[in-house]
This record gives structure tokens, C-alpha cells and sequence, in this order.
């Protein structure tokens, strides 16, 4: 028949190789969780270098039409300045 002090001996190496066990599965969450983590960043880098570069080629567009607009109403505005010039000379 086991002793009292044999299952106290017992339990407390249960409980101590539960705790290390506990402690070990918890650093393995976090260290996935890290790994999880930097891959998370490392994608959202290469996401955000994508995005920088497809709005600065959609800004390059906007900007060459925005030119072109302006030009065509300067143009726009000298026709108008010559036909009312011809206008007040008659």
C-alpha cells in the first residue's frame, strides 16, 4: 500500500511537470504568434511598396490630363480674346 508522503511526492511531480509542460505550450503560441506576426508585416510591406506604386502611375495619369485640360481651355480663352477683340474693332 503506498504511503501518504509517496502519492504527495506523487502529485507535486504531476503538477510540476504540468506547469513546464503549461509554460512550454505557451511559448510555442507566442513564438507562432511572432512567426504569424513578421509574415503579417513583411506582407503588408510588399502590399503598401504595390499600392505606392500604382497610385504614383494613377497621380502621373491624372496630373498629364489635368495638363491637358488646362491647355485646351488657355486655348479655349485666347479664341474667345481674339474673336472679341475682332468684335470691339468693327
Amino acid at each position: 500500500m503506498p504511503s501518504v508522503v509517496n502519492i504527495d511526492i506523487a502529485n507535486n511531480l504531476f503538477s510540476i511537470a504540468l506547469s513546464v509542460l503549461t509554460i512550454i505550450g505557451i511559448l510555442i503560441g507566442f513564438v507562432g504568434w511572432f512567426i504569424r506576426l513578421e509574415s503579417k508585416v513583411q506582407y503588408l510591406e510588399k502590399d503598401h511598396i504595390e499600392h505606392k506604386a500604382i497610385s504614383t502611375a494613377k497621380d502621373e495619369t491624372m496630373w498629364e490630363k489635368i495638363d491637358s485640360l488646362q491647355t485646351g481651355m488657355n486655348q479655349l480663352l485666347m479664341a474667345i480674346g481674339e474673336l472679341k477683340g475682332k468684335i470691339n474693332q468693327h
